[in-house]
């Protein structure tokens, strides 16, 4: 079963993927924090991420940088509710696999 990390900060973003990704068969963990990510990281065997940018604490760049420099490479597709015109993503040298806007909430 492939295994997915839900990291966003909006309990509805959250609850939304997960039951979408469930309904297709997707083994799913969730947080609501770059550092309750880290913890689940350790706790899990982890396929792919989704993770927010823009998070209280430890936002989706500060979680990248952390865990790519502890070495894993696991893939993270980015997602925010911020327009990308308006607000571009910035680009980090963490090797993230792709960025994503999302419409959660009619946002």
């Amino acid at each position: 079963m492939f295994h997915v990390l839900v990291t966003d900060d909006q309990p509805n973003a959250r609850k939304l993927l997960e039951t979408v990704l469930r309904r297709n068969g997707y083994e799913v963990y969730t947080a609501e924090n770059g550092l309750a990510a880290l913890q689940a990281m350790e706790e899990h065997h982890i396929d792919i991420i989704l993770l927010d940018i823009m998070m209280p604490g430890m936002d989706g760049y500060e979680f990248t940088r952390e865990l790519r420099e502890n070495g894993d490479n696991t893939p993270i597709l980015m997602i925010t509710a911020r327009q990308l015109k308006l607000y571009p993503v910035k680009r980090t040298p963490e090797r993230v696999t792709f960025d994503l806007t999302s419409r959660v909430n009619g946002q």
